[in-house]
């Protein structure tokens, strides 16, 4: 269900945000983006250290790339140099899992890429 609401999110423009009151963990989305290679970034915009989770999918729900790190206040943190799809040309998003904080905390960047390293559709952003 998060995924459809994430595809749906996407097409509006706009990010979704899930958060798991238990745990005090949220997920961001970003709208998803095509591309042969892709980068996501975050960036912590509260006054605390938080633990984040770097998530690159694809439309089928395969994940590309897995990274997590703390991230203090005011930093930001991607998923590395470009990942490239598996298949080359791709339709993926980001999911990023933050714990300690909330929605306004983090902002998240995808951009996709040709393999160049030229953008092919732009970045975009959830929050």
């Amino acid at each position: 269900m998060l995924l459809a609401a994430a595809f749906v999110a996407g097409s509006l423009g706009t990010a979704h945000a899930d958060r798991d009151h238990d745990n005090h963990t949220i997920s961001i989305f970003t709208p998803p983006l095509r591309g042969v290679k892709f980068v996501c970034a975050t960036l912590n915009a509260s006054n605390k250290t938080l633990a984040v989770v770097i998530n690159l999918i694809d439309e089928t729900g395969v994940m590309f790339n897995t990274v997590t790190q703390s991230v203090a206040s005011g930093q930001s943190f991607d998923d590395g140099p470009p990942v490239n799809a598996p298949n080359g040309l791709a339709t993926a998003y980001c999911r990023v899992d933050v714990s300690g904080g909330d929605g306004d905390d983090v902002r998240v960047d995808l951009g996709g890429f040709q393999a160049d390293g030229k953008v092919l559709q732009g970045v975009v952003q959830g929050h």
